[in-house]
């Protein structure tokens, strides 16, 4: 009979233990915001950021979300990006959004917008950043390296931003302090790229490196030693202060 009782005991144990763990799931997966909830809390955003034209942006946007699961899993943060190219306050395309507070994250009108992201930890100090890659601009067009940190209550931008003119850029995760930088040319009608630029298509840059500099964080490519000079010479990233 003891030996029944135990029995019943941990089993009542587990059953509970259990029926917590699933509770605990259930109480983080509901901290996660919809996308009509973040339809919301961007439509407040915009209308407390004064939109130069109150007709120019809509007072409902339409919102999809891109979040990269470790993005919510590592930092309870979550990414939308407008379904369509909309003329929003000062061309944002793409919001992050932390504990119900609105980030603008990336410019895109006129322009592609929201390219790749990934959560990382450049700077080696134990604190998430966010990496992204964002395209803008009409005839001379600008893809965008932005970093954000994500370990204070508000994400910052680091505002100094890599910036490449005519040629996209992209990036690709190793690890949390190795992020590779590779550069697409823009392919011409037909969808094929020019035949100059079928020896660039897919080059490695280099690796992203966050440091400081002067008492300010700033961003930088650090070059794969096996680029030959003609290649840095075509492939020019800059600095840009947005």
């Amino acid at each position: 009979m003891q030996s029944r009782d135990n029995y019943l005991s941990v089993a009542a144990c587990i059953a509970g233990f259990l029926s917590l763990g699933a509770f605990r799931a259930e109480a983080q997966n509901s901290q996660r915001i919809s996308v009509s909830k973040a339809e919301q809390l961007v439509a407040g955003w915009v209308q407390a950021h004064k939109p130069h034209d109150g007709s120019a942006w809509h007072s409902r946007p339409r919102l999809k979300e891109l979040t990269p699961p470790d993005l919510w899993e590592r930092a309870g943060a979550q990414v939308f990006k407008q379904v369509a190219s909309t003329s929003s306050v000062e061309g944002v395309d793409s919001y992050l959004i932390k504990a119900k507070k609105v980030y603008p994250l990336s410019t895109g009108f006129p322009g592609g917008g929201l390219g790749s992201m990934w959560v990382c930890d450049l700077n080696h100090d134990s604190k998430l950043e966010l990496v992204y890659t964002y395209s803008s601009g009409s005839g001379v067009d600008w893809s965008h390296i932005g970093v954000v940190r994500l370990d204070t209550p508000t994400p910052v931008r680091i505002e100094t931003e890599l910036a490449s003119m005519n040629a996209p850029l992209t990036l690709q995760r190793q690890s949390d302090q190795t992020i590779n930088v590779y550069f697409n040319p823009f392919p011409v009608s037909g969808g094929k790229s020019a035949p100059m630029d079928q020896a660039l298509r897919k080059l490695l840059l280099g690796r992203l490196v966050l440091a400081k500099k002067g008492g300010q964080e700033t961003l930088a490519i650090q070059y794969d030693p096996s680029l030959t000079q003609e290649q840095r010479n075509r492939v020019q990233v800059v600095k840009r202060q947005l």
